[in-house]
């Protein structure tokens, strides 16, 4: 079994013991512990810091150029921008090392950000992601890290709707902050150990409930 994983700094494991840096991905982060209650493996293309952008063109790459038998993206927090310099990715959640390294950032946010584009933006990547998946007969399951707030859900409440809640866990009262519960975290927030197995555990949960794997 082949499982494609996509995400931020959650999906991506930062600050467990073998993830300290921004750009590694932890064998003990929720995706590999999913794929080894499955008996799979897991390709991790996620990045601590990435944006919901990067998440919906580099699942759509992958999924056109390999073949897996599960799809599982980590949607992030709406603000962030899908930035790429020198041929790479990089991380820009406000307050991240980008933002030192590229003055200009703190700029654009102050002036150009708009939180119910970013909103609406956001809704539109999942549904197209959604809509593309279902087109291939992908087998998918979507998580955030945090639900839409009752402003997003205001804003674009037919948006909401249209998110078909049987792949998306938790949608839209939960997200990954909820499944890993009161747990221990790292300085910077993240999910140790016990959270990052609380979060495949709920996945898991959910994927015996569909019937997709014993």
């Amino acid at each position: 079994m082949k499982i494609l994983a996509c995400g931020c700094s959650f999906t991506a494991g930062q600050e467990l013991p073998d993830a300290m840096n921004t750009y590694e991905i932890s064998k003990y982060a929720y995706p590999s512990l999913l794929a080894n209650i499955l008996g799979g493996e897991v390709k991790n293309i996620s990045l601590s810091g990435g944006s919901n952008a990067r998440i919906f063109r580099k699942v759509i790459d992958e999924v056109t150029k390999n073949s897996y038998d599960l799809v599982l993206c980590g949607w992030t927090t709406d603000e962030r921008l899908d930035l790429q310099f020198d041929g790479k990715d990089v991380p820009s959640t406000p307050g991240s090392r980008s933002f030192q390294e590229f003055p200009w950032l703190r700029s654009y946010y102050a002036v150009h950000r708009e939180p119910a584009t970013d909103t609406q933006t956001w809704m539109a990547q999942i549904l197209g992601l959604q809509s593309y998946l279902k087109s291939i007969d992908q087998k998918y399951i979507f998580v955030s890290l945090y639900p839409p707030n009752n402003r997003q859900r205001n804003w674009y409440p037919h948006l909401v709707e249209k998110v078909d809640k049987k792949y998306f866990l938790g949608w839209p009262d939960l997200g990954m902050v909820d499944f890993q519960g009161d747990c221990p975290k790292g300085p910077r927030g993240h999910p140790l150990e016990l959270g990052h197995q609380r979060i495949a555990n709920k996945i898991y949960e959910h994927i015996r409930y569909l019937g997709w794997f014993s």
